[in-house]
């Protein structure tokens, strides 16, 4: 594996993105062709700027650049083997997981029952889509470290006092061994039993035919500031480590504290300085004052520099999620907006609203679920335009309050 180290005087993604002009820009013919480069970054907020900026500086070399292949990590192991069958969505493995866990309860409800006591009823269907998703994630999780639930009890039998676990985790197995079945009845293939496939079953012969198809295309990998791979992760790769150049963001000097695959380790890290200079420290009390000091910071920045920023140019990472309703409120009170990078959450839009006050009225038809659906702005807005309702004392909401004082007294 190649690996490439960038400085700190810029940002990662245009430290990616100068590298990745360089090294497919052919100068003798003027074309930017990035085909054979095959992208993995940690998710897709960072996918769609390196585009952004990649798009911006091929636009200066040649308006008719050919792009490049994005991927997010968690896709990246798809790209090393062959697929049997298709791959199930995280949804289908969510009701998998429940399908097989209703056959083990019918068949075998002593032994669910020990595994979950109180097993959500059937017609809840937000609590068993969360059974589903917690079986999920542990498969998930265990996979990422190449281990099952029947590895878990084998490795709780290994250490004295831990017979309950050993139970627990067996009878996780059986449930795993229904689950993997109905996917096969289906002609679907779980994405971490599938991997666990490649890495263990597939032969040299299969990995060999993938190798020499990418070589003969010119194919390359290129993994950025992917810095926490997974055991499975690691061992797909290090089988196509001559097609795989890792770019690290971070000065070369610190080499030693990142492996073969550029994830850091932590070790190595405890005792690492970091050198910053008294005016690069603020301190702040409340949240308040965090955001004031924000801006504050910016303003001087942009004061002291000969061309200003423009607010795109400008990132301000929050750790605290709390912090942000003070920041955004303090830039509302200025002439620099902010953006939410993250964007609006769905939970937030007015559709999610009103589909979350429509099913409290539909699971209890009662006057005050009533009254809440009604109060839903849009709701209201079309039923008015819809019935043609005269409106001379008030909306909806305000009539429907009116006949409840009267008629619904407390």
């Amino acid at each position: 594996m190649k690996t490439v180290f960038f400085d700190c005087h810029q940002p990662l993604l245009h430290s990616a993105a100068g590298y990745l002009v360089r090294q497919f820009y052919d100068a003798d013919r003027q074309r930017l062709d990035m085909r054979r480069a095959v992208l993995a970054l940690p998710g897709r907020r960072a996918i769609n700027r390196l585009e952004e900026i990649l798009a911006e500086t091929a636009e200066k070399l040649d308006p008719a650049w050919y792009p490049p292949e994005f991927l997010t990590v968690g896709d990246l192991p798809e790209k090393f083997y062959k697929q049997r069958y298709a791959l199930a969505d995280e949804l289908t493995q969510c009701f998998a997981w429940l399908n097989a866990a209703d056959q083990f309860d019918e068949e075998y409800p002593d032994m669910f029952r020990g595994l979950i006591p109180n097993p959500p009823k059937k017609e809840d269907l937000n609590a068993r889509l969360a059974l589903g998703q917690m079986f999920a994630g542990f498969h998930r999780e265990l996979a990422g470290d190449m281990l099952d639930f029947s590895s878990a009890a084998e490795i709780c039998r290994s250490i004295p006092g831990l017979d309950s676990e050993v139970v627990r985790w067996e009878t996780l197995a059986r449930l795993e061994q229904k689950y993997l079945a109905k996917l096969d009845s289906l002609h679907l293939w779980d994405k971490q039993a599938a991997r666990l496939f490649a890495i263990e079953r597939q032969n040299s012969e299969e990995y060999r035919q993938i190798l020499d198809q990418y070589e003969q295309s010119g194919t390359q990998f290129l993994l950025i500031g992917l810095v926490d791979l997974n055991k499975e992760q690691k061992s797909i790769l290090r089988k196509f480590a001559k097609l795989v150049t890792i770019l690290i963001f971070a000065p070369e000097n610190t080499k030693d504290r990142f492996d073969e695959f550029g994830c850091l380790i932590p070790e190595k890290w405890q005792n690492a300085s970091l050198r910053l200079q008294d005016e690069q420290i603020c301190m702040a009390g409340s949240v308040d004052e965090q955001a004031k000091t924000v801006l504050r910071c910016l303003a001087s920045m942009n004061n002291s520099r000969e061309s200003k920023l423009a607010p795109s140019e400008m990132t301000v990472g929050v750790p605290d999620k709390q912090v942000v309703p003070a920041l955004t409120q303090q830039f509302d009170l200025t002439e620099c907006k902010a953006r939410l990078v993250e964007g609006t959450s769905v939970r937030q839009t007015s559709v999610y609203r009103f589909l979350e006050t429509l099913q409290k009225y539909l699971d209890n038809p009662s006057f005050a679920a009533a009254a809440g659906l009604l109060r839903h702005p849009d709701l209201e807005t079309r039923l008015s335009k819809e019935l043609s309702l005269p409106n001379p004392d008030g909306g909806m909401a305000e009539n429907l309050d009116r006949c409840s004082m009267r008629f619904m007294p407390n």
